[in-house]
C-alpha cells in the first residue's frame, strides 16, 4: 500500500507498484495530483489510479502490448489523526 498526502491536504492509498512492471512507486515522485513511476515515468492520478500517459504518442502494436496501465486505488479517508483505509 502506497499512501500520498496532495497539496489540497486530502490523503489517497494505491497499490505499491507500477502496473507495467512492478517498478517501486514509493520510489517515484508526486508531481501535482499524479505519481510519476521511477521506472518509464508513467503518471496516474493519485485520486482515480487513471494513467495520464499520452497514450497518442505510443503506436498501436505498443497499445495493444502494454493495455490498461491503471494503477488500483483504495478508498482511504482521515480521521482524528488516523489514516483508515478500505470502506
Amino acid at each position: 500500500m502506497l499512501l500520498a498526502r496532495l497539496r489540497s491536504g486530502e490523503v489517497c492509498a494505491t497499490a505499491p507498484t507500477c502496473p507495467h512492471e512492478a517498478a517501486r512507486l514509493a520510489d517515484g515522485a508526486i508531481r501535482g495530483d499524479a505519481l510519476d513511476c521511477p521506472l518509464h515515468h508513467y503518471l496516474f492520478d493519485l485520486r482515480t489510479g487513471r494513467n495520464l500517459y499520452p497514450w497518442r504518442v505510443y503506436p498501436r502494436w505498443k497499445r495493444e502490448e502494454v493495455g490498461c496501465l491503471d494503477l488500483r486505488t483504495f478508498p482511504c479517508r482521515e480521521e482524528s489523526g488516523w489514516i483508515l483505509v478500505g470502506s
